[in-house]
């Protein structure tokens, strides 16, 4: 079934042969689509001209056309690529029912995304000031209850009000919601949910967890108390934090990532923005970015240091990237200019030749065409106006609860704990780097260097050495390290892994073992320091998932709880959040293969100061 949505936009109900069969059916899609994107049968005789299809959730874009039917020459039911809907199916958990929305964005762009068949249909605004949201829409969450605006209030009346986001939008709190000793009131944890919550989604980050779990673990352990001190020392993008403090609890974070720090203080900040200046600095952009591609000159230069296997950008995409950049640059309101930078580096790899897969890389290995050219401007204008609206959402949710004061620290916690006051955490809620070797500061080098938050290798260096754990690729150079903490079960899956295939050398079981054992050291030294910050009776809620390196399982989370055990900490539980799977690249476990036994999921380690 195919619904229509405004006459840029249609909806379309999946069945069970398109689940099956990993197919979107564009036989009614064809008006919205170009007349020259039907190609020849066979691609060989003659392609169409593609479109690009942005696909919400994947952070990436597919390019491919429509083929005819050999005998009767009419345009097939299907798109002619297919590779990329597995994928977008599993990521959305797709099931027969679903509804999935095409939007066209331009001559030749579309979104492709998730809804639900109930949702309000989009409907445009008349052109107004700069300060006028310019159209509404809603998305329900997968398997949840709970609403998010898509882009911001529009005064249509047909459109709903912000009374109707208060009750519809953000995530249930239910403060009556008990843990009740088993973990069982714990929300999914998956940050999948935050890209389609306001706020949240402004940057997409391969690891956290959703807001919802957050206000889960606010309702277990802090109920209808206000005002406590909720500590995040692996803050990321701020999910714990913005959750936290728009619940009206006061929050403290650390985050050694620039950039994602960066995300984390202006979401922290938003309602300290002057609206009217934002609207502005859009407003300004706008007319500016006419120029960007008719061959003038940007003032901006790109990052000397910032060195990438192909280029980064393509000429085309470069000097409207400079432009960009050299008009943020010159924002002197700094919380709008913030806002400006993380749109910015949330959308600019999508114009790149690079992709995250989820590491990054090329597009070329990636299977994809490398962009020559993209309307910058568009892209982050788009984004810019949605994060404008989410601001609007957020001053009609903190009329119902003052929020809390923040603090976002850019520096990592083992250096900077001693600013939090021994005894004064009442909640801790945390999910540090996984023993998954995620290298969260290569892939993030694109927006460190070139949003300026680093200029050099050697500012680069710190931030992999530091980081939590440290990384596979840093550890493996290093001789023996040593167990800090004595643990007979750590100590034997150590051994076991230094025993595996001494033929790599370093990329052998030594290589990993030393990488475990520097992760394991720091959860030491970090259990260390939350005893001393956390406030008796306070509670320590830690997210996890178990690693299996060279096929040898690591139930992180037991020896997560055996090692706050001997800090003198009580472990409440061990809960199960959910099942999860894990690349063979990273572990070398055979698990999505079939040939292991081993279980990869996600828990929760909650445990308290007594």
């Amino acid at each position: 079934m195919i619904s229509i949505a405004g006459d840029r936009t249609k909806r379309i109900s999946l069945t069970g042969g398109n689940i099956r069969n990993c197919h979107i059916s564009v036989t009614r899609l064809r008006d919205l689509l170009p007349p020259d994107c039907f190609g020849a049968a066979n691609k060989k005789n003659g392609a169409g001209r593609p479109v690009v299809i942005h696909l919400e959730g994947l952070n990436s874009t597919i390019e491919t056309d429509v083929g005819r039917d050999a005998k009767t020459g009419r345009p097939r039911s299907h798109f002619r690529e297919r590779g990329w809907i597995r994928k977008f199916f599993d990521l959305h958990n797709a099931k027969a029912g679903d509804v999935v929305e095409v939007e066209r964005l331009g001559d030749r762009e579309y979104r492709l995304r998730f809804v639900n068949e109930t949702d309000a249909p989009v409907i445009d605004c008349k052109q107004g000031d700069a300060s006028r949201v310019i159209r509404e829409s809603w998305v329900k969450s997968p398997g949840s209850n709970c609403m998010g605006s898509k882009v911001a209030a529009c005064e249509d009346a047909h459109m709903p009000s912000l009374e109707v986001i208060r009750e519809q939008a953000a995530f249930p709190f239910n403060l009556a919601a008990k843990a009740n000793g088993n973990g069982a009131a714990f929300k999914d944890p998956a940050f999948m949910e935050n890209r389609k919550a306001p706020v949240h989604r402004w940057v997409p980050w391969i690891a956290g967890f959703s807001g919802a779990f957050v206000d889960s673990v606010l309702a277990a352990y802090l109920g209808h108390r206000k005002s406590a001190l909720v500590l995040d020392p692996f803050a990321g993008v701020g999910t714990t934090l913005i959750q936290s403090a728009m619940r009206g609890h006061n929050v403290v974070g650390f985050e050694i990532n620039p950039y994602a720090a960066l995300a984390a203080e202006a979401k922290l900040k938003a309602l300290r923005v002057k609206t009217k200046t934002f609207d502005s600095a859009i407003e300004a952009m706008r007319l500016d970015a006419r120029s960007w591609r008719n061959g003038r000159v940007a003032t901006a230069v790109a990052p000397q240091a910032f060195q990438s296997r192909i280029p980064f950008y393509s000429e085309n995409v470069k000097n409207q990237v400079l432009h960009a950049l050299a008009f943020t640059a010159k924002i002197t309101d700094d919380r709008v200019r913030k806002l400006f930078q993380i749109a910015f580096g949330s959308v600019m790899v999508s114009f790149s030749n690079y992709t995250y897969e989820p590491s990054l890389s090329t597009r070329v290995g990636a299977g994809k065409p490398l962009i020559e050219d993209a309307d910058v401007a568009a892209t982050l204008l788009e984004k810019l106006r949605h994060m404008r609206a989410d601001i609007e959402w957020l001053r009609s949710e903190a009329i119902k609860t003052r929020p809390g004061n923040g603090k976002v620290y850019s520096e990592d916690f083992f250096t900077g704990n001693p600013r939090v006051e021994s005894g004064s955490v009442d909640l801790m809620l945390t999910s540090p780097p996984y023993l998954n070797n995620y290298h969260y500061a290569r892939n993030t080098r694109p927006q460190l260097y070139w949003l300026g938050l680093i200029s050099s290798p050697e500012e680069q260096r710190p931030l992999e050495e530091r980081n939590f754990g440290t990384f596979w690729q840093i550890a493996r150079e290093k001789d023996d390290v040593p167990l800090a903490v004595e643990h007979r079960g750590l100590q034997r899956i150590l051994a076991v892994l230094r025993k595996l295939n001494p033929e790599k050398g370093q990329y052998g079981g030594r290589g990993w073992a030393n990488y475990a054992a520097s992760y394991f050291n720091d959860c030491d030294r970090f259990l260390t320091v939350l005893k001393r910050v956390l406030a008796p009776g306070g509670t320590g809620v830690i997210v996890v998932g178990n690693s299996i390196l060279q096929g040898v399982n690591v139930p992180v989370q037991d020896l997560i709880g055996d090692i706050a055990k001997m800090h003198g900490l009580a472990v409440e539980g061990i809960y199960r959040l959910r099942n999860k799977r894990v690349g063979n690249s990273i572990t070398a476990s055979s698990v999505r293969s079939g040939t292991s036994k081993a279980t990869l999921s996600e828990s929760s380690v909650v445990i308290h100061r007594e």
